[in-house]
């Protein structure tokens, strides 16, 4: 994994897909196709990790989505055209907001140390386990200045 870049341009975000949100009191973005499947969902931070991600935040883990809510047939196609690039092999997306697809995942503060999240990921869909989805929710979360952070062990 990379150095985490965040923002429009860390993952070829275009700017007519995207406005501007706040969380916590931290600038960060509206996605408008996921605004769309979910009024909730308008806080996002976009962090590059080796691979593109956006991260919406929700304030109560009680508003996360279930992983049957993000593979059911509702959301599931819906949630597939925001994350896959209309060049994706097998599922076809729209390439909005990123015309080479993203990474989706959806966190919540469970404390000044802990994150819940739940992840769909470009071209596979829901999966219960993804190492740069959780290290892209942490980089966003640190990012946004939501983490407490804790003294080196060393």
């Amino acid at each position: 994994m990379g150095v985490p870049t965040y923002g429009l341009s860390a993952v070829d975000a275009s700017p007519e897909h995207v406005g501007v949100s706040e969380f916590e009191g931290h600038r960060t973005f509206r996605v408008f196709d996921l605004e769309q499947i979910e009024a909730l969902w308008k806080c996002s931070q976009f962090v590059n990790v080796g691979n593109p991600h956006c991260v919406t935040f929700l304030k109560d883990h009680s508003l996360l989505p279930s992983m049957e809510q993000i593979g059911s047939q509702k959301w599931m196609p819906r949630l597939t055209a925001v994350a896959n690039s209309t060049e994706s092999d097998g599922m076809r997306g729209t390439g909005r907001p990123c015309k080479n697809g993203i990474n989706l995942q959806w966190a919540s503060l469970l404390g000044p140390d802990s994150i819940a999240a739940r992840v769909f990921e470009r071209g596979e869909g829901p999966t219960l386990s993804s190492g740069t989805s959780a290290t892209a929710v942490a980089s966003a979360a640190r990012a946004l200045g939501l983490l407490v952070r804790r003294p080196s062990m060393s």
